[in-house]
This record gives structure tokens, C-alpha cells and sequence, in this order.
């Protein structure tokens, strides 16, 4: 996600199993001004 953040516009993680902090983790990015992921 780092990497290239501005041309990703949606996340499917439905096959993933996460935890606490790696939601919260996502929540951050979502609310940084670099990143355009408007679906998780």
C-alpha cells in the first residue's frame, strides 16, 4: 500500500483475517491526504 498509495482506489480483504491493529492501521491510511482508497 505504501509503495504506489495514490492509484489505489479499492481494497478487497475479504479473504484475509485481521486483527485489531492491522484494521486500525488501515484507518489511519484511509484518513492520510496521500492515499485515494475510497472502498475497504
Amino acid at each position: 500500500l505504501k509503495s504506489n498509495p495514490s492509484h489505489l482506489t479499492e481494497l478487497d480483504l475479504s479473504g484475509n483475517s485481521l486483527n485489531v491493529p492491522d484494521v486500525k492501521h488501515l484507518l489511519d491510511l484511509l484518513e492520510s491526504p496521500d492515499y485515494n482508497l475510497q472502498t475497504l
